[in-house]
């Protein structure tokens, strides 16, 4: 049914999803027993979501997503856009201080997903085409990050920090799988450190999420 190739992806994603189901039930359990009068509460709605996500991933796995290449740009253009909705009163949906997510009935979708699924299809385009440059600082670093930091501003906006740090390392790994060179990626990684240390102390549970690392056992 699945090729060889799709096969030792499709076998650890499962595996994960399985670890996670374990994990949800774990740590959900006894409150959703408190709030709901059964354990499984939070575990049945995590369910529903695990199988839709696995029923999507069933049928891009058989999308040619080669057809996605001529609408790149419109897509990042959704994305930019959704981003924006956020902060729109009655569309973007506000909780514990943030804007991440847009209301669509019955449920919430949050931009930052999308932009990080666009951003993969993006690099892999450009990265195509600009081949043969992808060692010039120019063509290898300046326009694909250029791209990325439009993005991570509008994120941080929210504000959204995990978002901005996971599509800065989607982009750099990317950028290095498709030939930047290693002197250039390292260079704007060490120019970029301080403003990344004064983003993590300018929020104090920025502070806590990163001395969790440390003691785990302490709640951010």
């Amino acid at each position: 049914m699945f090729t060889k190739e799709i096969r030792s992806i499709l076998w650890p994603v499962l595996i994960l999803v399985a670890i996670g189901i374990l994990m949800i039930y774990s740590s959900t359990a006894l409150m959703s027993m408190r709030k709901h009068g059964s354990g499984f509460h939070y575990l049945w709605n995590h369910l529903f979501t695990v199988a839709v996500g696995v029923a999507t991933m069933g049928v891009l796995l058989k999308f040619d997503y080669l057809k996605l290449r001529p609408a790149v740009y419109v897509l990042m253009g959704i994305s930019l856009i959704s981003l924006v909705l956020v902060f729109v009163p009655g569309i973007g949906i506000s909780a514990n201080g943030a804007r991440r997510w847009l209301r669509l009935w019955p449920t919430t979708f949050q931009p930052s997903e999308l932009v990080k699924i666009v951003m993969v299809i993006f690099l892999a385009d450009y990265m195509d085409k600009n081949i043969q440059r992808m060692k010039e600082f120019r063509f290898g670093i300046v326009v694909p990050v250029a791209v990325m930091l439009v993005f991570q501003a509008i994120i941080m906006l929210q504000p959204d920090f995990g978002a901005v740090m996971s599509l800065g390392i989607l982009t750099f790994g990317l950028l290095i799988i498709g030939g930047a060179r290693l002197v250039h990626v390292g260079a704007l990684l060490l120019v970029s450190m301080p403003a990344l240390f004064v983003l993590v102390m300018s929020s104090t549970y920025r502070m806590k999420r990163i001395m969790c690392f440390t003691d785990p056992w302490k709640e951010p």
